[in-house]
């Protein structure tokens, strides 16, 4: 996900519109140039589109691996409907001939986790939604 840069925005404090860098939106630095009002609003709202965007793409990700190793398919309606990565767990149990042990379908979610987030991954992460597991920093 890209932003225009630089972003056109209309101040929430005097309703004037302007461009903005959106590093510095989403870094929630920007004031308005006309009346110094802070723009963070602003840059919250980008912040959580591309956080979903991220949550979005790391559920394909993680899809597309387990699709592989289990052989499944995961419908764009499927993949709606999972938010934490132990719903991934669910569905793969719920699959008519998936043939592997409870342990297997846990350990195989947790290392796509692990890979997708390119950073070692707990059981307990398992039940964190994906926006929360793949939050956006300051900068894009």
């Amino acid at each position: 996900m890209r932003f225009v840069d630089p972003c056109p925005v209309v101040c929430p404090g005097c309703g004037k519109e302007s461009r903005y860098p959106p590093r510095e939106l989403v870094a929630l630095s920007s004031i308005c140039h006309h009346c110094s009002t802070s723009l963070e609003s602003v840059g919250r709202e980008m912040r959580a589109g591309l956080s979903s965007w991220s949550a979005h793409l790391a559920k394909m990700n993680m899809a597309v691996e387990l699709e592989r190793v289990f052989g499944i398919e995961a419908s764009d309606a499927d993949l709606e409907q999972i938010k934490v990565p132990v719903d991934f767990v669910r569905f793969i149990r719920n699959r008519a001939g998936v043939a592997a042990s409870s342990k297997d379908v846990d350990s195989e979610v947790l290392a796509a986790l692990t890979r997708t987030r390119q950073t070692t991954a707990n059981i307990s992460d398992l039940k964190v939604a994906f926006e929360a597991l793949f939050p956006v920093a300051e900068h894009p």
